[in-house]
């Protein structure tokens, strides 16, 4: 998909040349959320990307016997928009939350694969249960959202 292959490893270290300022609206809020992002400051006329940092983790287990080593994360580096400042060297944006885990992300300004300004995004948890409400023994047929990295079995 565009968006798998828009995804970009973090195999080596940005470069990082912190200049102007950026602000994110909100600075909160689930996953899917619209936030707009805006800056000033940095070079007039030149094109920038607005990256979001993401870690990608996993089990580590042994092979031979299932038994538990530990976890490992790997940085992930999502472009989310393109914007081109102005005269002034001031921009505005906006970009959808991505779908991942919760709590402060870094959304990064870049320009030539390297980090001009950064800003925190904190990823609201949220849960979506169905039915959801019912008399007491109602069972729950769907469960999605943040307790999926809590709970790993579906509702029975």
């Amino acid at each position: 998909t565009a968006a798998a292959s828009a995804t970009a490893s973090a195999s080596a270290t940005p470069k990082i040349n912190y200049v102007g300022e950026m602000k994110l609206s909100p600075a909160a809020g689930p996953i899917g959320s619209d936030v707009k992002v805006s800056g000033n400051g940095f070079t007039p006329n030149a094109d920038i990307q607005v990256v979001w940092q993401d870690m990608k983790g996993q089990w580590n287990t042994d092979k031979t016997d299932g038994s538990f080593k530990g976890r490992s994360f790997k940085e992930e580096r999502v472009p989310l928009t393109t914007a081109k400042t102005d005269a002034k060297g001031a921009f505005e944006a906006s970009f959808k939350v991505p779908d991942g885990f919760g709590f402060i992300h870094n959304v990064w300004v870049s320009q030539d694969n390297t980090i001009k300004n950064q800003a925190g995004f904190n990823v609201k948890m949220q849960v979506e249960m169905s039915p959801a409400s019912g008399p007491p023994g109602t069972r729950a047929t769907s469960i999605t959202g943040w307790s999926l990295m809590v709970i790993s079995r579906p509702p029975t």
